[in-house]
């Protein structure tokens, strides 16, 4: 296998566009389409900490190991996130949707259920339960 270029990868992935718009404090991006070694992964953040300082990165298994992605994280944005109160679980989130619903659609999977959340957190994942759930009553049990 051949060398890897980063600023090509950096160029593919659009990551200069992805860290001067990140909405949130971090962003997950798809790696599936490169195949780093374990050496590779190394020197990828650090040419991607040099080149983005007051930014962190991270090489993790998604879909149960069959992907990889690269996380992003604006380290300001991150501080500004773990400084708000985290007064609620996803569990909570999930146990509120099924009660209020009747029913329970299983959104939550990404999320391990005792994740402490934010109360605006918890009440977008209610608020996308309920949707999901009215779509879910609309079209199924219409019929």
């Amino acid at each position: 296998m051949g060398k890897l270029d980063f600023f090509k990868m950096v160029e593919e992935l659009s990551l200069d566009e992805t860290v001067t718009t990140l909405s949130g404090h971090s962003q997950h991006v798809c790696l599936d389409d490169y195949w780093l070694e374990e050496d590779e992964k190394f020197r990828f953040i650090n040419f991607l900490q040099s080149r983005y300082p007051g930014y962190l990165f991270e090489i993790v298994g998604v879909m149960g190991g069959f992907g990889i992605d690269l996380i992003v994280t604006d380290s300001e944005k991150k501080a500004a996130y773990d400084s708000i109160p985290k007064t609620k679980t996803v569990r909570q989130a999930m146990q509120e949707a099924q009660k209020t619903q009747g029913m329970f659609i299983h959104l939550f999977s990404t999320r391990s259920l005792d994740e402490k959340i934010t109360d605006k957190e918890y009440q977008s994942l209610i608020n996308a339960h309920k949707k999901l759930s009215a779509i879910v009553q609309e079209n199924i049990f219409e019929e």
